[in-house]
């Protein structure tokens, strides 16, 4: 239900989301140990996550994030680890990084970008994989923004908002970059779209 409501009604989605978490908590209970079902419960966070996105929200978003990098953290350590627990905690990174632009934080947008960047060794826009394609592209596109926000800082001295710009400027590069490849591989939507295109205009204005 989260999920048919999640573009037209964000806030009734919330509610099945957060419904959906509260019963996943439960179920959790009776199977601690159950790899698979702390991997959807922290999935369902960030589903709740993504449709908050009110400006009075931000808060809630961060907690419901920093909840699911947690479970993340704790599945990408297991015995049990596999690929892919590790990318979706490369992804969190990025999101709770986001996150915290959002609250004007850039110290801890810093932070979480930085946590990223040694998954870019394991997981590139070369991966067959569609959601390795994606994730990186969305990750890249994370780190471009705080460094933007770096440039415009006002404590960022000359030398530092150049080399900010720079790096702002490579890493939405690799962004548009994955964007590219998707479409090249015949899975562009609408959605996809508007993302290369915003990068085309980013990198425009930082020429």
């Amino acid at each position: 239900m989260g999920d048919v409501f999640r573009v037209t009604q964000p806030a009734l989605a919330a509610d099945y989301y957060r419904q959906s978490i509260a019963i996943g908590r439960k179920v959790l209970l009776d199977a601690p140990e159950s790899h698979w079902e702390r991997y959807v419960l922290a999935a369902r966070h960030e589903f709740l996550a993504d449709v908050l996105t009110g400006r009075q929200q931000a808060r809630e978003r961060l907690k419901v994030l920093a909840e699911a990098n947690s479970m993340w953290q704790e599945l990408a350590g297991s015995a049990e680890s596999q690929p892919q627990d590790r990318l979706p905690l490369m992804r969190s990174y990025c999101k709770m990084s986001d996150a915290e632009m959002a609250l004007n934080d850039l110290s801890k947008a810093r932070q979480y970008a930085a946590a990223a960047v040694p998954f870019f060794d394991e997981f590139k826009v070369t991966s067959p994989s569609l959601t390795v394609l994606r994730d990186v592209g969305f990750c890249y596109e994370s780190l471009g923004n705080v460094q933007w926000s770096i440039a415009r800082d006002h404590a960022s001295t000359g030398a530092t908002t150049r080399a900010a710009i720079d790096n702002a400027r490579q890493w939405y590069r690799k962004s548009l970059d994955a964007w590219t490849e998707w479409t090249r591989r015949g899975v562009a939507t609408p959605d996809s779209e508007v993302q290369r295109r915003r990068l085309e205009r980013l990198l425009v204005a930082l020429k």
